[in-house]
């Protein structure tokens, strides 16, 4: 074997270990880069759990509000409608009362 050979031999030898070290940091960067998705993933599950209970709170508020509003809306048309209707016809009996006291007083 003459240098050269034996130099060409090192060069191989150093060119795949080279190799080598490059393959083990790439393997060791997309194992990160998995952890990484992994984690990312967690987070997505984690933020949909989080959006599913925050409809489910607003769909529980909006039920109750549309319960109240329909409540006030049954106190509209239960109570304050024949209140006023009552109102209205003792006001026009007061009139009438009225008219025929004044009638009657001036009469007199």
């Amino acid at each position: 074997m003459t240098v050269d050979e034996i130099v060409k031999l090192a060069l191989g030898l150093v060119l795949a270990i080279s190799i080598l070290g490059i393959a083990i940091q790439l393997m060791r960067l997309l194992g990160t880069f998995n952890g990484m998705l992994q984690d990312v993933r967690y987070l997505g599950y984690e933020v949909a759990g989080v959006i599913k209970k925050l409809t489910e709170d607003y769909e529980k508020l909006r039920s109750s509000i549309d319960s109240i509003n329909s409540s006030i809306s049954d106190i509209d048309s239960g109570f304050l409608k024949p209140v006023t209707r009552l109102t209205r016809t003792i006001g026009a009996l007061a009139d009438v009362a009225s008219e025929k006291l004044l009638g009657k007083t001036r009469s007199s």
